[in-house]
């Protein structure tokens, strides 16, 4: 299980608007731009756990991962989410609040285990997975300060 998100432009999510079916090309397809795509691999409910951990009562910092608006068709685990860019601005201030090093007391390996988080390799040197899934957060953060200031929509999804 892989989880892709692409930043969409004003066009980008009209024609998704006009055509949910478009969802899954537009996952499969990520732009040439690097910088208009979020690749959280096998990594993403590791991602998730650490930011519902990190959330404070009434603010799901995890909705980044499971939140939106599905649209179009199943895409192996569901189909696509749809994020518009006002949500977006909304959850990059919510994460710009949790930088990825203050994140750090909420992986906790043993729980990590204990919970089956995907993708289950919690018998490895826990810092080498701090510094793998920091990477990721690091890479999420920088996804949504790009997407909110361009003020991009993005899909996501879980394949």
């Amino acid at each position: 299980m892989y989880f892709t998100a692409r930043a969409l432009t004003p066009q980008e999510l009209a024609q998704l608007h006009a055509d949910p079916q478009l969802s899954a090309r537009l996952i499969a397809e990520l732009p040439d731009d690097e910088a208009m795509g979020l690749d959280l691999h096998k990594h993403w409910d590791t991602v998730r756990w650490v930011l519902t951990a990190a959330s404070s009562p009434g603010a799901d910092l995890a909705a980044v991962i499971i939140g939106g608006t599905p649209l179009g068709p199943d895409l192996g685990y569901g189909p696509a989410r749809l994020f518009e860019p006002a949500q977006v601005q909304d959850l990059a201030a919510a994460l710009h609040e949790h930088p990825t090093e203050s994140l750090r007391p909420h992986f906790d390996v043993t729980a990590l285990r204990a919970r089956e988080v995907y993708p289950q390799i919690w018998n490895e040197d826990p810092e080498e997975l701090w510094a793998e899934t920091a990477s990721y957060l690091d890479e999420m953060h920088e996804f949504f300060t790009r997407a909110a200031a361009a003020g991009h929509g993005f899909v996501c999804a879980i394949t």
